[in-house]
C-alpha cells in the first residue's frame, strides 16, 4: 500500500482483500475500473483507473453526456 494511505482505515487487511477481490473478479471476465477522488492510490489496484481532483469532475462529465 502506498505510504500516504497507510493507517487511514480501520479495516484490517483491506489491501490484501481488495487485491484478492479484484483478481478474482477480473479472472471471471469482468472489466473493472477504479475511480478515486484526489488520491492516485487507485492506480495501484486497478489496470483501468481514473483519478479525479474532486467528485464534481465526474458529475460534469455525465452532465455533458445527457
Amino acid at each position: 500500500m502506498p505510504k500516504y494511505c497507510r493507517g487511514l482505515t480501520g479495516y484490517a487487511e483491506i489491501e490484501k482483500n481488495l487485491i484478492s477481490a479484484v483478481k478474482q473478479i477480473s479472472k471471471a471476465g469482468v472489466l473493472l475500473m477504479g475511480v478515486g477522488a484526489d488520491n492516485p492510490a487507485i492506480r495501484d489496484y486497478f489496470t483501468v483507473s481514473c483519478v479525479l481532483e474532486n467528485p464534481y469532475q465526474m458529475m460534469k462529465f455525465f452532465e455533458v453526456l445527457s
